[in-house]
């Protein structure tokens, strides 16, 4: 008989490689086929034993280490499938697919051409791999069943009464060996059956550990008590000293245990948990990670998640039940109170169907077929509407009976069948829940909760305030309204039939308003009671001639504090006021626009001390105050706005004309009266946006709305109060470039009173006794051992041994350095978006730069092409509205630019100036310091000329970083050469 055999693969694939090793293993053993059986059951047989072989290839030692032997011929097919290689995960045994293979080897043994004696050793060999897998697959099964077994026990499998042992180890030598002596100096300084955990102090390494146990000795008695955890965990091993053999008592071994027992893990089973999360989800209603949650709280247990997807979510609950001040985040209790037969409600009902019908036939504010403003903001605003059109003691529906008399948003819902239709008016509720993350995040969560809890301790001498400025309101030109941008988080109320709600369909404008909020919180008793009980204050201004600043927020701030929290309306009632906002420009501790506005604050106030705090970058949802954006966005929701024309037509043509916030305020300096007539159009706006806002209410309390100080109001209390510091000299100053350092008596007050960290600024008045000028002339109002109580905020300090920060007690009054927060460290990390951009951080693809609002220093724009007149006005834009920080995208993902307009997302405020920033090829820049990126006070002395002799290029400083140390960058140092003789 010829045998033939089947053909090799290419050994393109490791597959193949392998496919074709077996091939020539059956050649060597004259294991062939015949020409009718090479290309049916020779390529039968071949392919499945090469497909069990490969996917047995990396887990060879691993049926070893089960006593599991794969035949000898079969031992060389392994390191074909290289995972690592490859870039794969390591590959698993599954049951079910190790189960397939083995069953077609199965199969193929029965084929009759096994039955030839020539192919004997080769069907042995088969036949032993089949068995082997077969096995393996029963040990599988074995391993599944207990699982599932031990999964649905009521018991757990190990408890503290089983797998442990105790033994007594008796005085030794008085020489403590080398490898126990911190185990010896542990024990030295604890009391007798005061256990001590070796979890610390024993070798990593198992057989090191185990003898390192066994041989342990003192020169006392000790006891040592093992218990075993299972699931790979190891032992857990305590000692503790004993007693002389006379002295010892059973009942101190006893209250040893039962404290060691309290610190052990507890582990409960899956249907342990299942069982009580069945229960109370089913009849209360709770989600099951909440219930999770409370299992862990209440049991203490530590067995770990059912999946990964379980862990994370898990983890987003705990952290944020650590987190949250308000528990209506995660309960929605809703009980509809209606009554569908009760005739009192029926007043309601008929006035209601006439508010309706007047709405779908006259509205002021409809053009052609087209709604700007919904008739409602919400379901709460029309049932106040209704109320006011009814007598004074009619009866009200619930706003859940109210909200089912409409029509549903889709009627292909099961709710849908709970609507009754009664109105043609439609309603639906949308949520959107965004957050970012910052390395900073868990220092300024610290810094907050010292924060809340420093308010609650001096409560009753004390006011809070948290302070933000809601996203720029777009406004249109006239007759052309421009739609709010608020996505709906209640649908509003319009006609089913009739006009629809619309605006532009693009969102290009130059005007815009800007609410700015302040949250005056009523601080409660612990701080880990909720902050958001409090009264709103939204002030409506303009972007371009009223931009949010320092100055214009401090007096801003001291109008409604005088106005809300003083008895005589020029000073606060309570001399402590605790400031939190987000890390904006307006509100940055660092900047000296911002010191100096709260030093103006400070004394306009009269304050015996002031702490200004703010949240990492990217963490703005953290403050307070952004809890009522979401109560602003119910007025903005489905809104389009338009300015009026400016009563000269000429002026209206050059403000029409201009492109960007900067063009119309340097038109302004043109053309006199431009200014005075462009807010004249937008007041009709501000007034429109005070009255919706004003209905609107906040944890039951109306929205108080205020208008915007002028500039002249901002230069004369700013410099007013300052001059009681700094004397006449403030009148000549420009306060928006002014620095501390120019002034001496600014400087000596800011040595004196504050305390500056990057994330808080605080000013305190003197100690009793040792008062300065200033507070001789305003004395401390507190009572004397109330004001020596008081301290510097604290900065949050680390505990390395507990790997967490310490608490706000063990702290407070000491002296605290803000060293401990992340951003500190100088480092340089590659994102995704880097390593994919990577290419284009050269200087020849340099096209623009951007400045960052934490750091103000300029990092470089990217772009593979020139940037396009489009591209440009973007840029500037991002500028103008003061959207990028250091570590972020220039735009959001999904629009146009992102991913063609890059800079590095690797960067930190805490980096020095990119390189490529002083040699772009096809832009250049103004030089800048290269540590802070300022370009003012440039230095330019000996030193530095002397480094132009030594280097090739010398990047600049300035004077301030010259100052505190630093020295100039520098690379490429110049060589010289002899010349040959």
């Amino acid at each position: 008989m010829i045998l033939l055999y089947c053909i090799f693969r290419p050994p393109t694939k490791a597959s193949n490689r392998l496919y074709s090793r077996l091939l020539e293993v059956l050649t060597a053993h004259s294991v062939g086929f015949t020409a009718v059986q090479v290309d049916t059951i020779g390529l039968n047989i071949v392919t499945t034993l090469s497909d069990a072989l490969w996917y047995l290839d990396s887990h060879h030692q691993k049926l070893a280490n089960r006593g599991i032997e794969i035949p000898k011929m079969f031992r060389q097919f392994q390191n074909f499938n290289d995972f690592i290689k490859s870039h794969k995960v390591a590959p698993k045994l599954q049951l079910e697919e190790l189960n397939t293979h083995a069953q077609k080897l199965v199969e193929i043994l029965q084929i009759p051409w096994f039955a030839n004696s020539t192919f004997s050793v080769f069907k042995t060999e088969v036949n032993l791999l089949m068995e082997a897998m077969m096995k393996y697959c029963h040990f599988l099964e074995d391993q599944r069943r207990r699982t599932a077994t031990i999964h649905a026990s009521q018991d757990p499998i190990r408890s503290f009464k089983d797998d442990w042992s105790l033994r007594t180890i008796e005085k030794g030598m008085d020489k403590v060996n080398d490898t126990y002596q911190s185990v010896h100096h542990a024990l030295v300084d604890l009391d007798l059956y005061k256990p001590l955990s070796l979890m610390d102090y024993q070798p990593d390494e198992r057989y090191m550990r185990r003898h390192w146990i066994d041989e342990m000795v003192f020169p006392y008695p000790v006891a040592m008590y093992s218990y075993h955890q299972g699931n790979g965990l190891g032992n857990l091993v305590f000692i503790w000293k004993l007693a002389d053999k006379d002295e010892r008592r059973d009942v101190d071994t006893i209250m040893v245990l039962n404290e060691i027992k309290e610190n052990l893990p507890r582990f409960s089973t899956r249907a342990m948990r299942k069982e009580f999360i069945q229960r109370y989800s089913d009849s209360a209603g709770i989600k099951p990670a909440i219930l999770r949650d409370v299992w862990r709280f209440l049991t203490g247990d530590e067995a770990a998640a059912e999946s990964s997807a379980e862990a994370t979510i898990d983890s987003r609950v705990a952290d944020f039940l650590l987190n949250a001040d308000d528990p209506e985040l995660f309960y929605d209790l809703r009980k509809n109170n209606g009554r569908p037969c009760d005739t009192r409600l029926d007043p309601f009902w008929e006035e209601l169907a006439k508010f309706l019908d007047e709405q779908s036939v006259v509205d002021e504010r409809r053009q052609e077929q087209h709604m700007f403003l919904p008739f409602a903001i919400s379901i709460e605003d029309l049932r106040d509407k209704i109320a006011s059109r009814l007598p004074p003691d009619s009866a009200i529906p619930s706003i859940s009976w109210l909200m089912l008399q409409f029509w549903p948003s889709n009627p292909y819902s099961k709710c849908a069948a709970q609507y009754s239709g009664r109105y043609k008016v439609k309603f639906a509720v949308q949520q959107r829940i965004f957050r970012a993350q910052h390395e900073d995040s868990a220092y300024c969560a610290a810094q907050f909760k010292y924060l809340k809890t420093l308010a609650c301790q001096f409560k009753d001498y004390s006011h809070m305030i948290c302070v933000d400025d809601k996203a720029i309101v777009p406004i249109g030109e006239p007759d052309k309204p421009v739609s709010t941008g608020v996505r709906t988080h209640n649908s509003s109320l319009v006609p089913l039939q009739g006009p629809t709600l619309s605006a532009l369909d693009h969102d290009f404008h130059i005007a815009g308003l800007i609410p700015s909020v302040m949250q005056l919180v009523d601080i409660p008793d612990d701080p880990n009671d909720s902050f958001y009980n409090s009264k709103i204050v939204v002030t409506v201004k303009d972007k371009i001639f009223q931009p949010s600043n320092a100055f214009r927020h401090s007096v801003e701030t001291v109008h409604h504090l005088r106005e809300m929290a003083s008895d005589d309306g020029v000073n606060m009632n309570k001399p402590i006021l605790f400031l939190f906002s987000d890390g904006g420009p307006d509100h940055r501790t660092n900047f000296n626009t911002v010191k100096l506005a709260a030093v103006a604050l400070f004394i306009s106030l009269d304050l015996d001390m002031y702490v200004h705090a703010r949240t990492a970058p990217s963490q703005s949802y953290v403050n307070p105050a952004e809890r009522a954006m979401s109560i602003l966005n119910l007025a903005l929701q489905n809104v389009a706005l338009a300015r009026e024309k400016l009563n000269n037509p000429h002026l209206e043509r050059v403000i029409r004309s201009q492109s960007s916030i900067k063009n119309v305020r340097s038109a302004a300096q043109k053309y006199p009266g431009l200014q005075d007539e462009y807010c004249d159009a937008m007041s009709p706006v501000i007034q429109l946006l005070n009255e919706r806002f004003s209905r609107l209410k906040y944890k039951g309390e109306s929205v108080i709305t205020m208008y915007p100080v002028s500039e002249d109001e901002i230069q004369d209390m700013i410099k007013s109060s300052l001059q009681i510091v700094m004397g006449d000299e403030v009148k000549e100053m420009d306060l928006s470039t002014l620095k501390i350092k120019d002034s001496s008596k600014l400087k000596d007050f800011f040595d004196k009173h504050c305390q500056e960290r990057h994330y808080t600024f605080q000013i305190k008045k003197c100690p009793v006794g040792q008062e300065c000028q200033y507070c001789n002339l305003c004395p401390v109002n507190l009572p004397e051992a109330v004001f020596a109580d008081l301290h510097f905020l604290p900065d949050p300090t680390f505990d390395d041994v507990l790997k967490k920060f310490k608490p706000f007690d063990e702290v407070y009054g000491t002296m605290t350095t803000d060293e401990c927060r992340a951003s500190a460290k100088n480092k340089v990390t590659k994102t995704d978006a880097d390593k994919k951009n990577e290419k284009l951080f050269v200087a020849a693809k340099v096209r623009s730069q951007v400045k960052c609002v934490e750091c103000g220093k300029p990092r470089v724009v990217y772009s593979a092409t020139k940037l396009t007149e489009g591209e440009k006005r973007a840029l500037q834009r991002c500028q103008e509205e003061l959207t990028y920080t250091c570590g972020s995208s220039l735009f959001p993902e999904g629009t146009n630019l992102f991913g063609k307009l890059v800079v590095r997302e690797g960067l930190a405020c805490i980096n020095t100036m990119e390189t490529t920033y002083y040699s772009g090829v096809a832009a250049a820049f103004k030089p800048v310091c290269f540590h802070c990126g300022t370009g003012e006070s440039l230095v330019d002395n000996a030193d530095t000329q002397n480094l132009k002799q030594l280097f090739a290029i010398v990047r600049p400083i300035c004077q301030g970083c010259f100052d505190k140390g630093l020295q100039p960058s520098t690379r490429n140092a110049n060589q010289v050469t002899k010349k040959r003789k």
